[in-house]
């Protein structure tokens, strides 16, 4: 086979791997009637059982509670029962985890509370029987949730408190009796993680720890999982000029562990409390630990990377670059310092792949005229918060050395939200590792193969419910993993359709099952 063929056959090949619809081509789509600018409803993929929607609603079911609804699908779609659930009041969705067929939903009051109020509750739900149960109790006031964890009825929340310190509350489901997990570290701490060790029968948490102004280290305190402190291991930065941002640990077997997460260059402030939009990235790191030991940490600035640009614009990096030949100063101490959110680590044919989203906050200047005494204009001006800016995924690979292999990037366009949250979604095809987003009505793939790009970017289309529907606004939208290639796009979106006789233009939250063939 001469080069040519084997160049049109590759791309054939890739061609036809597209989203498209669920099963038999058949458009698997649900609306519901909504406001376009609010994310009313939530979502929880319960794999091949079903798929659960649930939403606040404003009935008072008490005094201290309001019913929130909840509605269970089929695979198909198909509505299988809906039930109303009394929730305390000013309680927010905050995370969820999947275990042994139970939903557990967990829900906080960040604000503060009376004395006699209930912040948080655990609501559990029997995928088989469909019943819910619940359990309530209370934190600290203002407590940012980091991570919430499930082990056979036991639930771990891990808190971030105020005066940087950190608090994990180790939660019976049943009883709800609450432990305090021990932490013992002094000087000012953030939780980074906490991961459930069924290799090591054991609950692990990552905590920074900022032992002075301009150095910090990790610590990574084993628990069982009654709650009782079995170790605690320091990771050491092993460069006072690097700051350690944020963590993912995975264990690999029951005596090594690998930590990879993101720093930058120490500006000797401690980092503040909570998701702060002003923390910045230089690069990503790589530690490993082996019989509670450190054996080693490697740092990979950004601006070494040789592949994501082509999803940047490349003039920021082309200046940087400059200016770090024009001093002779190594690249090292230069950076494009990003604002990233961290999926948790991949593992895959025995390869550990990371993988982020970068974001800024975009604000835009008002100005009105106001006028003094004498009539005379006075122009007064003010910053408006328009969202987060979500513009580059940054994905990189490493062997189990902790050796970069390969990095790429993956441009997102048009994503603005008040939300911070993930929208990149990742599936494995075989050798393919193809990295998906939602955005105004379509969903935009790339495939990557060894860390390199195959093929082009894709665009598939999101099917809406009638012929010559037009899709005027799209809000708050994003792709989830359902089950097996199974995913569901979700959103709201504002349609116009001058064919229909009724309801001609509409506003709907929507969820579309596609597959990706």
């Amino acid at each position: 086979m001469n080069r040519t063929k084997l160049i049109i056959l590759i791309l054939v090949f890739f061609a036809i791997q597209n989203f498209t619809y669920s099963q038999s081509g058949k458009l698997l789509r649900v609306e519901i009637n909504t406001r376009l600018e609010y994310e009313i409803f939530k979502l929880i993929p319960c794999g091949k059982s079903g798929l659960l929607l649930f939403y606040e609603s404003t009935e008072q079911a008490y005094e201290d509670s309001k019913n929130w609804y909840f509605t269970f699908y089929d695979p198909n779609l198909k509505e299988k029962w809906t039930k109303v659930v009394p929730i305390v009041n000013n309680l927010k969705f905050k995370k969820f985890v999947i275990d042994d067929n139970f939903v557990y939903m967990y829900f906080l009051n960040t604000g503060k509370i009376k004395s006699e109020m209930f912040n948080f509750q655990i609501i559990k739900l029997s995928i088989d029987t469909e019943k819910f149960y619940a359990v309530s109790g209370v934190i600290p006031d203002k407590s940012e949730l980091v991570d919430f964890k499930v082990h056979k009825q036991t639930a771990f929340i891990g808190l971030n408190l105020r005066k940087n310190q950190v608090q994990i509350n180790a939660v019976n489901t049943i009883t709800g009796k609450n432990t305090l997990l021990p932490i013992d570290l002094n000087g000012e701490n953030l939780l980074e993680d906490i991961v459930i060790d069924t290799l090591d029968n054991s609950v692990l948490a990552v905590i920074n720890n900022y032992i002075s102004k301009r150095y910090n280290s990790l610590y990574i305190i084993k628990y069982d999982f009654n709650g009782n402190k079995i170790s605690t291991v320091e990771v050491k930065t092993e460069n006072k000029e690097n700051e350690l941002n944020s963590a993912k640990l995975l264990s690999v077997n029951k005596d090594e562990k690998i930590i990879i997460g993101t720093y930058n260059k120490s500006t000797g402030k401690t980092t503040e409390l909570k998701e702060n939009i002003e923390t910045v990235s230089t690069g990503y790191y790589f530690t490993k630990i082996v019989n509670e030991k450190q054996k080693f940490i490697n740092y990979f600035n950004f601006l070494n990377f040789k592949n994501f640009y082509s999803a940047l614009g490349g003039r920021e990096i082309y200046k940087i670059k400059k200016k770090a030949e024009k001093k002779k100063i190594a690249s090292k101490n230069y950076s494009l310092n990003y604002r990233l959110l961290l999926h948790d680590i991949i593992q895959y044919d025995g390869k550990y792949i990371l993988l982020s989203e970068a974001y800024y906050p975009e604000y835009h200047i008002v100005t009105n005229m106001v006028y003094d005494y004498y009539g005379r204009p006075i122009p007064q001006s003010y910053t408006v918060f328009d969202g987060y800016k979500f513009f580059n995924a940054i994905i990189a690979g490493f062997d189990e050395e902790g050796k970069l292999l390969w990095d790429n990037g993956f441009e997102i366009w048009n994503i603005l939200t008040f939300y911070l949250k993930k929208h990149i979604i990742y599936y494995f095809d075989k050798n393919d590792m193809i990295l998906a987003y939602n955005s105004e009505g379509k969903i935009a793939s790339k495939i990557f193969e060894n860390g390199e790009v195959v093929g082009d970017r894709e665009y598939s289309q999101i099917e809406s419910m009638y012929p010559k529907d037009k899709i005027i606004d799209d809000e708050n939208s994003n792709i989830i993993h359902w089950y097996n290639n199974y995913f569901i796009c979700y959103g709201n979106q504002e349609i116009k359709n001058n064919s229909l006789p009724k309801l001609n233009k509409r506003t709907v939250f929507y969820m579309n099952k596609v597959a990706f063939n």
